[in-house]
């Protein structure tokens, strides 16, 4: 992944709702559970903590990541 696809990642622990919100898939319920299930140690938390369901993980697993402060 080169660095300029790495920018392009929404940061799922810094995201605002409509940075979530224009994720495929995510909507206005989603993007308000991964706010307020935040901090995640890993984009695998969205699944593991049951905020939004593994199909919808699939679609945007490539589009997100999970920075640590």
């Amino acid at each position: 992944m080169s660095a300029q696809q790495k920018e392009k990642l929404v940061d799922i622990n810094s995201a605002t709702a409509d940075q979530l919100n224009a994720l495929p898939g995510i909507g206005d319920k989603y993007a308000q559970k991964i706010i307020d299930g935040r901090p995640y140690a890993r984009k695998t938390d969205l699944v593991r903590k049951k905020i939004v369901p593994q199909a919808t993980y699939n679609k945007i697993a490539s589009l997100i990541i999970a920075k640590q402060s």
